[in-house]
């Protein structure tokens, strides 16, 4: 099952994050999807990126947004990568994660931002079309 969902973060164009072509595995064991994230000035554009906790990342998007406190990670389990995005103080959200390719030639993307409260709309905007598309499944 693919959702038609994208799930964004876009503060401007030199900070965002964007789960798209988010694909549902038959097993029910997880996802995959293709991340891009731009950290000024470091980014990646369609990485494969594999997780399993999905609705407990989108709900707690929606709770973050709520009270501006605590956090929601997405990530392989078993893994080093990983997306977060946590509440600090005055309505400072921080964004971070770190990426790896394995390959012959190694590469990883560790990276952190912070931006504030006001540029969550996009991401929970898309984390609720997301949940909603799940129930109807």
């Amino acid at each position: 099952m693919k959702l038609k969902t994208k799930i964004e973060f876009f503060q401007d164009s030199n900070h965002l994050i964007k789960i798209d072509s988010i694909e549902h595995y038959e097993d029910g064991s997880g996802y995959s999807s293709l991340l891009t994230v731009q950290s000024e000035p470091f980014g990646c554009v369609n990485h494969q990126f594999y997780f399993e906790n999905l609705k407990p990342f989108l709900k707690d998007i929606l709770k973050l947004h709520k009270r501006l406190k605590g956090s929601a990670g997405i990530g392989p389990t078993r893994d080093i990568e990983h997306i977060k995005f946590e509440a600090k103080s005055r309505g400072n959200i921080t964004v971070s994660g770190e990426l790896q390719v394995y390959s012959d030639h190694p590469q990883k993307l560790k990276f952190s931002f912070e931006t504030d409260q006001s540029y969550l709309g996009s991401l929970v905007a898309s984390a609720e079309s997301a949940l909603n598309e799940i129930k109807k499944r």
